[in-house]
């Protein structure tokens, strides 16, 4: 008589295959993150807004120092203007 063998093949992962996995994506997440440094990021693109915004300032106030008798925004040099209040 021969013996039949029956290969069972599994369908799922075992648990230590599963752990291998877990440790290598946190790995790779930690790596990652620690290369990336997301607080470093943010910071840095405040301060390019802020070095941004500062010099569009810097323009403003050298086209009024160029020309500070001209009608702007805030108004024509020598006019006071008054807002009284509804009743």
């Amino acid at each position: 008589m021969q013996k039949i063998k029956k290969w069972v093949r599994s369908r799922g992962f075992t648990l230590v295959e599963l752990l291998v996995a877990i440790g290598i994506l946190a790995a790779i997440s930690s790596v990652a993150i620690l290369t990336l440094n997301p607080a470093e990021l943010f910071k840095q693109s405040r301060d390019a807004n802020r070095f941004s915004s500062l010099a569009s300032l810097k323009k403003a106030i050298n086209l009024f120092q160029l020309n500070p008798g001209a009608s702007s925004e805030m108004g024509t040099l020598g006019i006071v203007y008054v807002s009284l209040p509804d009743e």
